[in-house]
């Protein structure tokens, strides 16, 4: 009895590690695949997401300021944006990076991205 695999509806194959059952869901708001946020999962061979590498907004860093006249101190809240590996169940289970830029550049998010395919991706998961 073979299983159907049921492919999630927004995102697309990873074009590099689809072979891992890598899918992207959202690469970032100006990306060729939309969205508000760096979301990236592993499928098993049912299309379940058993894996998510992510960004997410984490620790406040600054509470920020806002007074009734928008005077010069006011300021946005900050917070930290970390890379996390988030599990089949939703919970956090490393942080990958505490604070990632885009001024980091590239070389630290595919190195990241890399680790965390080659750790949670299998052959058989393939796309």
């Amino acid at each position: 009895m073979s299983m159907i695999r049921t492919l999630p509806q927004r995102g697309r194959k990873s074009p590099k590690f689809g072979h891992l059952g890598m899918w992207n869901l959202s690469l970032g708001p100006n990306s060729p695949i939309p969205g508000s946020r760096l979301e990236i999962c592993i499928l098993d061979q049912t299309g379940r997401i058993i894996r998510r590498f992510e960004q997410i907004r984490g620790e406040c860093t600054d509470t920020g300021y806002v007074d009734f006249f928008l005077g010069r101190d006011c300021h946005p809240a900050s917070h930290q944006y970390p890379i996390v590996d988030i599990d089949g169940n939703g919970k956090v289970t490393e942080i990958l990076c505490k604070h990632y830029r885009q001024e980091m550049g590239m070389d630290l998010y595919m190195s990241l991205l890399n680790d965390w395919v080659i750790t949670h991706g299998k052959p058989e998961y393939a796309l």
